[in-house]
């Protein structure tokens, strides 16, 4: 199995959040990933919000 099936098969909603502060970089990082994620029919998303 790859490494995106393993990912996809061992994933869980998380319940509980930390108060932690999360970095610019890794807001940085996760706005990329949104963008670059798949959607229906190829659209594309227009704008994302924090």
């Amino acid at each position: 199995m790859n490494d995106t099936i393993k990912s996809i098969m061992k994933r869980s909603s998380i319940r509980k959040f930390k108060r932690d502060k999360i970095g610019e970089t890794e807001i940085n990082i996760l706005m990329k990933a949104a963008l670059a994620a798949p959607s229906a029919a190829k659209h594309n998303l227009g704008s994302l919000v924090l």
